[in-house]
């Protein structure tokens, strides 16, 4: 029986009835005369059976990318649950750009305030969105995966299913009496040096701000107790020295010493206090349910490609019925595609 697609115009002849192009899968009517069509299945001597077959593949496996796409898109970003905490290296950059000694004595006592803040508040603030409700996310996440691996594995049993693990954090931050102690001491030594380290400041200009920053950024201390509390000795030393423009002692590790005092205590609110870069057990619980999200992934990718290469499943079958997964879980996950596309 002869046939000729009205799409690609191909020209062919079969034995049966067909109701496809077997070149680029356009359903048609069959010749006239012809008996009832076929849904029997014809593979003819090229590859183009094969490439109909193909591009329903690669049309699920879209499908199913998107929906990936989506689930990690669900979880919160580690930005997102970054605390605040004293940036010592921006304030050190901040300070050698000053043009005034105005500016520069402004800057310390912004930093100094910070500082001071982040001792009488204790421990870090909340994080800025909600905690993350592992047990639901992780559930979504299965059930949706789970629809889709129906799907493209129906027959046998199925293989072992990815599992979330997650193990709670214990965030408790321990005291540290004698580091608080060390620290409290060299706050106050700070604000009672403070009025001597300005007045130094002023008689020799601002000139001097550079080469200071510069070293208290290359010579920074420790925060350990010994190192504080011998910071704070230094300071209180340094403090009673004449520094007279033109008779007076070498001003400069004076100056210096000061701003490392601010720089080590900034470091030691940071550690005492649990101003981290972020919550440990929230990092745990987006960690978790990445790795889960990806070991979904290559169970679904391997399980469609292995269903593609043994041919025996209709792929547009396949795809149509991913599809419509992916629409009804479009209806509770609007960012799984442009709005286009699942209309």
């Amino acid at each position: 029986m002869d046939y000729s697609c009205p799409k690609c115009s191909r020209v062919f002849s079969c034995a049966e009835a067909i109701s496809f192009c077997p070149f680029c899968g356009t359903a048609y009517a069959s010749a006239p005369g012809a008996s009832a069509v076929s849904t029997t299945r014809i593979v003819i001597g090229s590859d183009s059976e094969r490439a109909v077959q193909e591009k329903y593949w690669n049309l699920t496996h879209a499908e199913i990318s998107l929906v990936l796409s989506a689930l990690e898109g669900r979880l919160p970003s580690h930005e997102e649950y970054t605390l605040r905490q004293l940036n010592v290296r921006g304030w050190l950059i901040s300070q050698s750009k000053r043009s005034s000694t105005a500016q520069f004595r402004g800057g310390c006592d912004a930093f100094l305030a910070e500082i001071t803040q982040a001792f009488q508040s204790g421990p870090s603030a909340e994080p800025a969105v909600p905690p993350i409700d592992i047990d639901q996310m992780g559930k979504a996440m299965d059930d949706i995966c789970q629809q889709l691996l129906n799907v493209i594995r129906p027959e046998g049993d199925l293989p072992p299913l990815p599992q979330l693990a997650f193990q709670p954090i214990n965030t408790a931050a321990k005291p540290d009496d004698a580091l608080s102690a060390a620290c409290m001491t060299l706050l106050q030594t700070i604000e009672a040096i403070k009025p001597r380290f300005y007045q130094v400041l002023n008689e020799n200009g601002i000139f001097t701000a550079a080469s200071i920053v510069s070293r208290s950024a290359g010579d920074a201390r420790g925060t350990d107790v010994q190192s504080l509390e011998k910071l704070s000795q230094e300071l209180q030393s340094l403090a009673q020295h004449d520094y007279d423009p033109l008779f007076g002692a070498g001003f400069e590790d004076f100056l210096v010493t000061f701003m490392m005092s601010l720089a080590a205590l900034a470091t030691a609110a940071n550690t005492l206090h649990g101003w981290l870069k972020y919550d440990e057990n929230e990092l745990a619980k987006i960690n978790a349910l990445s790795s889960c999200r990806a070991a979904w992934s290559i169970l679904l990718y391997e399980t469609l490609d292995q269903l593609y290469q043994s041919q025996r499943a209709d792929m547009l079958s396949i795809q149509r019925s991913v599809r419509q997964i992916c629409l009804d879980y479009a209806k509770t996950a609007p960012d799984i595609a442009d709005e286009d596309e699942y209309e």
